[in-house]
C-alpha cells in the first residue's frame, strides 16, 4: 500500500492552530497493523516536529511497507520490533532511538496510532508540554457524558486511595498519549526497566523525583477505549474490595437471619445472595469497572457467576465443617475468601469485559 494521501484525506488535520509548530519536540509513534490512519498522522506530524521516531510494534508483513514508505517520505527513524506487541516495550525502544539519534529537543510526545490518534489530542499534549517543560504530561480521556453519582464517588475514592495509600498522583483513563521532558528521558529508561509496566512506571518515577504530573484531558476518537495499564488494574481491585465489603455486610445479615429460620445451608446462601446480588451488581458495574455494557448482556453472565459461586461456596463450607469442624460463620468466611479473587477476575474478564479494549 502507498500511504500517500489525497487532499480529501488530509484536510482539516491540523486546522485547530496551523501557525503553531513543535520544532523543539520529537514525536515517538507506535504503529501496530495500522495503515492509512498511521500515514495521515505521521506525514503531517513530520513537518511540525524536529524528529519523528516510528516504532513498528510487531506488525504483520503486509503492513511493513507502510512504515518503510513513511520512513522514506518523512526522513524519520524506523524501529522494528519482533515477537508479541507490547506498548511499554515500544515506548522504551522509541525513546532509546531518540536519545541515540543525538537530535536536541526539549521533550518527546508519545502516540499510539492504534488508539488515541487524533491530531487535536496530539497538539493539546504538545502545547501543554511546551508550556510546562519540566512536567510530565499524561493524556487522559475527556468525559464524553456526565458520569453518574456512583462513578463520581468511585473516582474520588480511587484518587484518595492512590494518593494516600500508594502516594501516587493518578487519574482514570490514562492513555499512551504523553509528553516527556528530555531531561527525564535517560532517568526513565534507566529506572523503569520492566517493559511490561513501563507506562505505569512513569508515575512512580515522577513520585520518586518530585516531578509534577499534569493530566491533560483529550477527546478520543469515536469508540476508543483507553489502554488499561497495570496501575489502573490495582486501583480497580482497590475499588472492588471497598464495594465488596459493603455487599458483604448485607450478605451476612441476610444469611444469618435466613439460616436461623430455615436451618438449610444452601437455601440460606441463595436467599442472602438474592438480596445482595442486585446491590452488588450495580456497585461493581458503575463503581468498579465503569462498564458501558447493556443489562441484557451483563446480567445473565453476572447471575451465572453468582450461581456458580454460591454452589461452590456451599460445597467448600460443608467440607470445612465436616472435615475440620469449623464454625458456620468461619467456614463461610474462608469459603468466600477462597472465591474472592476468582470472582474478581471473572467479573473483570467475563462479565464486564465489553467496557474495555
Amino acid at each position: 500500500m502507498n500511504p500517500t494521501l489525497s487532499p480529501k484525506d488530509s484536510q482539516d488535520l491540523w486546522a485547530a492552530d496551523e501557525q503553531v509548530d513543535f520544532k523543539h519536540l520529537a514525536l515517538v509513534i507506535r504503529v501496530h497493523n495500522a495503515e492509512i490512519d498511521s500515514a495521515r498522522v505521521i506525514q503531517h506530524a513530520a513537518a511540525r516536529f524536529a524528529l519523528v521516531v516510528i516504532v513498528d510494534d510487531c506488525s504483520t508483513d503486509s503492513c511493513l511497507p507502510v512504515a518503510q514508505v513513511l520512513q522514506e517520505q518523512t526522513s524519520s527513524i524506523l524501529v522494528r520490533l519482533e515477537g508479541k506487541p507490547n506498548r511499554g516495550r515500544a515506548l522504551r525502544a522509541g525513546l532509546q532511538a531518540l536519545l541515540q539519534s543525538g537530535v536536541e529537543v526539549e521533550g518527546a510526545i508519545t502516540l499510539d496510532c492504534g488508539g488515541m490518534n487524533t491530531p487535536l489530542g496530539l497538539e493539546t499534549i504538545a502545547k501543554t508540554l511546551l508550556k510546562h517543560p519540566q512536567s510530565l504530561v499524561i493524556g487522559v480521556m475527556a468525559e464524553q457524558t456526565k458520569p453518574g453519582w456512583l462513578q463520581n464517588y468511585s473516582r474520588r475514592l480511587t484518587r484518595w486511595l492512590a494518593r494516600h495509600v500508594l502516594r501516587l498522583n493518578v487519574e482514570d483513563g490514562m492513555t499512551f498519549l504523553r509528553g516527556i521532558p528530555t531531561r527525564h528521558l535517560s532517568g526513565l529508561l534507566e529506572t523503569t526497566r520492566d517493559k511490561e509496566r513501563y507506562l505505569s512506571g512513569m508515575v512512580f518515577y515522577a513520585r520518586e523525583r518530585g516531578i509534577e504530573v499534569i493530566f491533560q484531558p483529550v477527546s478520543p476518537p469515536d469508540g476508543y477505549l483507553p489502554y488499561l495499564n497495570p496501575l489502573e488494574e490495582y486501583l480497580t481491585f482497590f475499588r472492588y474490595v471497598i464495594f465488596s465489603l459493603l455487599t458483604t455486610l448485607v450478605d451476612y445479615a441476610v444469611f444469618l437471619a435466613a439460616h436461623r429460620m430455615t436451618k438449610n445451608l444452601l437455601v440460606s446462601i441463595y436467599l442472602a445472595r438474592s438480596v445482595s446480588v442486585v446491590v452488588n451488581y450495580f456497585l461493581v458495574r458503575e463503581g468498579v469497572f465503569y462498564s458501558g455494557g447493556s443489562l441484557w448482556r451483563t446480567v445473565p453472565k453476572y447471575l451465572a457467576l453468582v450461581a456458580l459461586s454460591g454452589w461452590t461456596a456451599a460445597r467448600l463450607m460443608e467440607y470445612g465443617m465436616r472435615q475440620f469442624g469449623l464454625d458456620l460463620v468461619l467456614a463461610k468466611m474462608l469459603a468466600e475468601l477462597a472465591l474472592y479473587l476468582f470472582n474478581f477476575f471473572m467479573m473483570r474478564w467475563f462479565v464486564f469485559r465489553n467496557w474495555r479494549r
